[in-house]
Formats: structure tokens, sequence, C-alpha cells
């Protein structure tokens, strides 16, 4: 099953979808499980932007970029805290791997990636989960 992409489901989620697009989406949703959750993540996003005051749909569009991004990275983090051949992955070539994930690999993601020196652990030490913990707060 092909998956709606992560634009387009934030795009829903903001109504800056045309009609046969929302309905196209909205009728993927009903059937998958995968991209159910990820539009409700959206939906939740919108709705914290709308409430703090009624803006245009661009300026809303404009926003929902770095969300996206935001998104991706924290569910890239809960992997690479479960994964460790994601880990020796993020070790290798960040760039790669942030890039697989949909997430811009800026300087300070690449250097967050390359300190916490990953490569070779199963399991975080108490040091590298603080600098992960430090790293996740830090998109929050």
């Amino acid at each position: 099953m092909s998956h709606i992409d992560e634009e387009r489901l934030a795009a829903f989620a903001a109504g800056l979808l045309t009609e046969p697009e929302r309905n196209e989406v909205a009728s993927h949703l009903q059937t998958c499980a995968e991209c159910r959750p990820l539009a409700e993540e959206y939906r939740e996003m919108v709705g914290g932007i709308r409430m703090w005051a009624q803006v245009p749909a661009e300026v809303v569009d404009d926003g929902l970029r770095p969300l996206v991004q935001r998104a991706r990275l924290h569910r890239l983090l809960g992997q690479l805290l479960a994964d460790p051949s994601m880990r020796h992955q993020a070790a290798q070539n960040p760039e790669r791997l942030l890039a697989a994930h949909g997430v811009t690999p800026t300087p300070q993601l690449l250097a967050a990636f390359k300190e916490l020196d990953i490569s070779r652990l199963e399991r975080f030490s108490g040091a590298l989960d603080e600098r992960i913990t430090k790293l996740m707060n830090s998109m929050e």
C-alpha cells in the first residue's frame, strides 16, 4: 500500500487541499492505520497554531514545514534509541540517514549526530542518554 506523504497530511490537517485532494486523503486515512496517527499529530499541531491567532492559510502553510521536520526528527530519534544498527548508520553517514527520513540535515543536527559517537554502542550510556535527551528537549 502506498502512503500519503507527510506534507500532504499536514496540508490536509490545515485544510489547505482542494476538495478532490481532501477526499483522496480522507479515503486513504479510513483504511491506513499507519497514516492515521500522523494525520492526527498534524491536526493537533495545526489546532495549536490556529489557537494563537487567526492567520491566512499561506502563513499556516509556511509554518507547517518546520513542524513536519520536527515530527520526522522526533520519530527518527525514537528509532535511534531502539535500533543499534540505525545508530551505526547515523554515526557513519548522518546526512544520508537524515535525508532518508525526510529531515533536512542542518549543521546543528549533523554536529549533534556526530557528537553522539554512537557507532559501536549496543546500549546507550548514561551520558549518551543525557545528550539525546537534551537534543530531544531542544526540539520542543
